[in-house]
């Protein structure tokens, strides 16, 4: 690394270091963007003690990456006000364990992560400020379309707000914290509590859960499913301890969502439902099951979890 790197990346953990706002550069998405970032670096241990809502964007001296352009600036100014408002758990985990929260572009997903090389008990958060931007209801539509070809007469009718809410600060924090449950797991790893939440929905056993949906399948080359499937996955995720059919997807996303909602839908009393329409006539509602029966053994791990964040470090 030359010397120009380092200075810079000196120069920016100063300016974080007495206050002074730094420029926030959104990267450009490719495949192997987020391994090469989580590379090993000396400057890892000086950027990971950034205060949490100083943890936007890369110093310089941590990358070499050409393709760079600026971050809106209000797109900065919601997620810095989200990561200094969560909720104790949330703030814990992030505080401890994401060294940054790092916006890319002209990605076929809202979020990604990548845990440090050097340390895979911290890593890094990956955010589209594009698809960020939308509307959280828009957004919860387009993101539970992607895994389905839906005809022209079948369409969903998302909520993740209420009108004065349904701003991309809301979908921000929803996707942050989804994002959060992946640290979560990645941190955890074999964790009794964890598996034990994992074992109540997985192995699955019937035919249609065993093909996964997979959200964003431009990102895995994963050809759409029929629209006219999507009812039958929507009768088994209401009748199953699902939290949103992003939760079919695999374990690892059903333990995510199943944080991401949790926290929407619970500890800030807002809307997760989503309507699949058929001919412009309701054919069925999905709701976040979190007061619901099906859920509740879900609730009690999960609950137990996020307790073990609220404690002290020991």
């Amino acid at each position: 690394m030359s010397c120009r790197w380092l200075l810079a990346g000196l120069m920016g953990l100063l300016a974080s270091a007495c206050g002074e706002s730094e420029p926030v550069f959104s990267f450009k998405y490719d495949p192997k963007l987020p391994t090469r970032l989580a590379a090993a670096h000396p400057l890892w241990d000086s950027a990971c003690a950034r205060k949490p809502h100083r943890r936007i964007g890369l110093p310089a001296g941590l990358h070499q990456e050409p393709e760079l352009r600026p971050t809106r600036s209000d797109f900065s100014a919601d997620l810095r006000r989200v990561i200094e408002k969560l909720p104790p758990p949330f703030a814990t985990l992030f505080e401890r364990h994401v060294c940054a929260v790092v916006p890319m572009y002209d990605a076929p997903m809202t979020g990604t992560l990548s845990m440090l090389a050097q340390d895979p008990a911290r890593g890094l958060i990956f955010l589209n400020p594009d698809l960020l931007n939308m509307p959280p209801n828009r957004w919860l539509e387009f993101k539970e379309s992607s895994p389905f070809d839906l005809a022209p007469d079948h369409s969903l009718v998302g909520k993740l707000a209420e009108p004065d809410e349904n701003i991309p600060h809301t979908l921000i924090e929803f996707v942050l914290v989804h994002e959060l449950g992946h640290i979560m797991d990645q941190v955890l790893g074999d964790d009794p509590m964890v598996a034990a939440f994992k074992r109540l929905s997985w192995p699955v056993s019937e035919s249609i859960a065993r093909r996964p949906l997979m959200h964003y399948p431009e990102r895995n080359n994963v050809p759409r499913r029929p629209g006219h499937l999507s009812l039958m996955y929507y009768k088994y995720i209401a009748t199953h301890d699902f939290t949103s059919p992003a939760a079919l997807d695999n374990p690892t996303e059903d333990f995510a969502e199943s944080i991401g909602t949790y926290m929407h839908s619970v500890l800030r009393g807002r809307p997760w439902q989503l309507d699949l329409k058929h001919g412009g006539q309701l054919a069925i509602s999905l709701s976040s099951c979190w007061e619901e029966p099906r859920c509740a053994d879900k609730r009690a791990l999960l609950e137990q979890l996020l307790r073990r964040w609220s404690e002290p470090e020991p």
